[in-house]
């Protein structure tokens, strides 16, 4: 009997080192594969707040964009809108003072044409403040051209004023007026189309 002890001691000895090496062996496989899932889990996530970072960077800068773009094209509405006004007054004092002049006969003014005058000229001043401002606000959002293309629109209409006041009965060349105005306008539109 004590010759089958050690070769039966050897059989399970071999039968159980390769079971466990077997099972030490697969353990260390899923071990592996476990360490491996964990690193791609940790870059999956680096990568999704990566990602997720450069989605609220675009779409702030997007929305940044938009938002400078609304500004924009409300400030030069209102610039707009006010050189319609100026546009207006200035139409208005030239028919006023041109229009008073004829039926005058003589140099001495009625005070009921007198009345019509400062009417006329005072509406003329009103919008040129309201002007002056619209203008100011166009060039912080539009820039210095469009300051510039302003400051032509006015000296022009002022120009024009001045003519009217000097010599009722001369009429003014409004041609100057109309090219600027148009120039002004052609800026504008394409200052805001480049935005």
């Amino acid at each position: 009997m004590e010759q089958w002890i050690f070769p039966t001691l050897s059989l399970a000895g071999g039968i159980v080192g390769g079971l466990a090496g077997s099972y030490f062996s697969k353990r260390g496989e899923i071990r592996a594969v476990q360490t491996d899932l964990h690193l791609l889990l940790d870059q999956t996530r680096a990568m999704t707040t990566a990602t997720k970072e450069i989605e609220a960077k675009i779409s702030n800068d997007v929305w940044e964009r938009q938002k400078r773009w609304d500004m924009k094209r409300e400030a030069t509405f209102e610039a707009l809108k006010e050189l319609g006004t100026f546009q207006a007054a200035l139409t208005s004092i030239v028919g006023v003072y041109q229009g008073t002049s004829r039926h005058m006969g003589t140099r001495q003014v009625l005070p009921e044409i007198q009345a019509m005058r400062n009417k006329a000229y005072a509406s003329f001043q009103e919008s040129l403040g309201a002007f002056w401002r619209a203008k100011m606000l166009a060039a912080v959002v539009c820039g210095y051209n469009v300051l510039l293309k302003f400051s032509a629109v006015e000296n022009i209409g002022i120009k024009i004023v001045n003519t009217v006041l000097e010599n009722s009965e001369e009429v003014p060349d409004v041609t100057s007026f109309a090219t600027a105005l148009r120039d002004l306008v052609t800026l504008i539109r394409e200052d805001l189309e480049q935005l």
